[in-house]
């Protein structure tokens, strides 16, 4: 074996292993941090809300820290910032395992904000910021390889992004099956300290490789012609615009656990069902997305020389992949009985098509993937909405 390519392939491997650890860990620790807080201050619907406000701008807070990290800094300081929050982070942890809490019941919303951030304040903005910024260093550590050779068989750094997803989904449904009616929180705590220390050996890895690796040149390569679908530049009003969809997503989930703390019952990880079901359902479209558009839509771009085709090849490729799930399963048109396979495929084309096509126009106009994934997920949530609703509000 080529002993670049064995060096790559660790690499490639270090960095999804990193991804995956990151995203497990910080959704086992918004349930484990919630839990401690039960003995002083209950487990009333106003506690948990104020435990998701704080996770959503802890979030931020680490969103932000990798964004200022990328775009201010160089590749060494970024390493020795990130490596000083890793060993902050697990000294916090290690200190947090038996703490001398004290809550004011008088005001318990300042309390839970103040509380969490003495427990996991500082790990939780790391694992926020570990995901963006370990991608960017894949980005660079990907073209650090075709400079080098003049090709790369690493993945894409969007395929990290998957792996963080699976790994928090994978949290959410083993925290409340195994992990919490199998071992104390006393257990937990201390559990998740030692994740923390092997995810922090793993990142610290990676970090001091990141020296070496030089910044991304500012010049890139001459891309596909696609004049007729230039992007033009972001106005303030675009960027007001996607701060508020994003936010829109936090406060539907803090007013969900609400709703459901309150109506249904006072079960702190009851919002766990609904949340899978949520993101289950969305992640099925980012990962069509990413493959029809970020990956088959651009190089049939590039191989027909027309975005125009590219888009509408891809639209048909689209449709035609739901065709064999529909033959098997029957559709609205065959009451649940197999038709003809060619039937289907004129169906599924006639059908999906369009639907995709908006969806290329749209990433080939914009380039941007969230917006496609945000609007592939509505199409897959809305038709199951009211069944939704009824089982859960």
């Amino acid at each position: 074996m080529n002993p670049t390519s064995s060096r790559r392939r660790n690499a490639t491997l270090l960095y999804a292993v990193a991804i995956f650890l990151s995203s497990s860990l910080l959704f086992l620790i918004e349930p484990i941090a919630g839990k401690r807080l039960i003995p002083l201050l209950g487990g009333s619907a106003a506690v948990w809300t104020a435990c998701l406000v704080f996770f959503q701008c802890a979030l931020l807070l680490g969103y932000l820290l990798a964004h200022w990290f990328v775009t201010r800094t160089g590749p060494r300081v970024q390493a020795a910032a990130y490596v000083t929050l890793l060993v902050a982070s697990i000294a916090q942890l290690t200190a947090a395992v038996d703490p001398n809490l004290r809550a004011n019941t008088s005001h318990p919303v300042t309390s839970v904000l103040w509380l969490l951030a003495l427990l996991i304040g500082v790990p939780f903005v790391t694992l926020s910021a570990t995901g963006p910024l370990l991608q960017s260093w894949f980005a660079r550590f990907r073209h650090a390889q075709m400079r080098d050779d003049g090709s790369s068989t690493a993945p894409q750094a969007y395929r990290l992004f998957a792996i963080s997803n699976v790994g928090s989904l994978l949290a959410l449904v083993v925290y409340p099956s195994l992990i919490e009616p199998r071992s104390s929180l006393h257990g937990q705590t201390a559990t998740l300290a030692i994740g923390f220390a092997l995810f922090g050996v793993v990142c610290g890895s990676i970090a001091l490789s990141m020296r070496r690796v030089p910044q991304l040149p500012t010049a890139s390569p001459t891309p596909v012609d696609t004049a007729p679908l230039d992007r033009p530049d972001d106005t303030r009003t675009d960027r007001i615009l996607w701060i508020s969809l994003a936010a829109t997503g936090s406060v539907l989930l803090s007013a969900v656990t609400n709703h459901i703390s309150q109506n249904i019952a006072t079960i702190p990880l009851l919002w766990i069902a609904p949340l899978s079901y949520i993101w289950i359902t969305i992640e099925a479209g980012l990962c069509e997305e990413v493959l029809y558009r970020a990956v088959l839509q651009t190089r049939l771009t590039a191989f027909f020389k027309s975005p125009w085709a590219g888009v509408l090849a891809t639209s048909v490729l689209f449709a035609l992949a739901h065709a064999p799930g529909l033959y098997l399963r029957g559709g609205a048109e065959t009451h649940g009985s197999a038709a003809d396979p060619i039937q289907v495929a004129a169906y599924t084309i006639a059908m999906l098509s369009p639907v995709s096509l908006l969806f290329g126009l749209l990433y080939a106009r914009t380039k941007s993937l969230l917006l496609v994934v945000l609007l592939h997920g509505m199409v897959d949530v809305l038709p199951n909405l009211d069944d939704f609703i009824r089982t859960w509000l």
